[in-house]
């Protein structure tokens, strides 16, 4: 996850939708965070990443209340097609103020709503991007329980569901934020020579730093890389999700066992 420069807006084309089928679970589950960088380091083929195994992808969307991702659209769009099952957008958040969080959140929603109406149709993360690249400071953990209080209020408000986690690394905030939502850490273990990001986590493993209690609990995602190969793309920020497939559907808000999104034709 990174901010990203700041470099317009771009939209893309309505697309046709087929019938889904139901997800087979996995007991490993791997995902991909891109951005705008991403789209001068390769191809963009979320079809062989998902042949490579990645099961989540999500997707920079927006920065502060004024910067939108004009790549956002084609990737969600792609990684749909490719079927990858499990997908998302993140939000680079700034500190209040400048960008009162609430006014940022819904900047991003409505930003997502507009971009990828279809969101809802499938299982969704949105994650809230905690760091301080380009900022005069972090966003505190005040500020970061903000953003996540409503981007809850907002789904309830139109019934909708997705599941919010924060990427708020340890080694920028310690063990100093608060309960009641799930964290994405990251701990470049399997950085170094670039390679199939399978192969760099066997350098990392389920019992890495990256993976201990932070903030009173075990984050749920872990960035163990930052330029892995991920099926022609090369350069990426790789994960781990702790847990299986079946287990991220279902904190999407989603029975893992029914059908979910409807992929569009090529």
């Amino acid at each position: 996850a990174d901010a990203g420069p700041r470099d317009g807006r771009r939209s893309g084309p309505v697309l046709r939708r087929r019938n889904p089928i139901p997800v087979r679970n996995t007991a490993t589950v791997w995902g991909w965070d891109a951005s705008n960088h991403d789209w001068g380091r390769g191809p963009m083929d979320l079809a062989s990443a998902r042949e490579a195994g990645i099961s989540f992808f999500t997707h920079k969307a927006t920065e502060g209340s004024d910067w939108q991702d004009r790549y956002y659209r084609k990737a969600l769009e792609r990684a749909r097609r490719a079927a990858i099952p499990v997908l998302g957008s993140y939000h680079y958040l700034w500190p209040d103020p400048p960008n009162r969080i609430e006014t940022q959140v819904n900047f991003w929603m409505d930003f997502v709503a507009e971009r990828t109406p279809w969101w809802h149709e499938g299982p969704w993360i949105w994650q809230i991007d905690a760091e301080q690249q380009g900022l005069p400071r972090p966003p505190s953990p005040d500020e970061i329980r903000r953003a996540v209080d409503a981007v809850h209020d907002r789904m309830a408000r139109e019934r909708t569901t997705g599941y919010v986690i924060v990427y708020a690394p340890r080694w920028l905030y310690g063990d100093q934020l608060g309960a009641g939502y799930d964290l994405w850490n990251s701990d470049y273990t399997g950085s170094g020579a670039p390679r199939p990001f399978a192969d760099q986590y066997r350098g990392v493993t389920d019992r890495s730093h990256g993976w201990e209690v932070m903030s009173g609990r075990k984050p749920r995602i872990l960035q163990f890389a930052s330029d892995a190969v991920v099926g022609r793309q090369h350069t990426c920020d790789v994960n781990k999700f702790d847990g299986e497939l079946h287990t991220l559907i279902s904190l999407c808000g989603r029975n893992p066992d029914a059908p979910h999104r409807q992929t569009p034709r090529d």
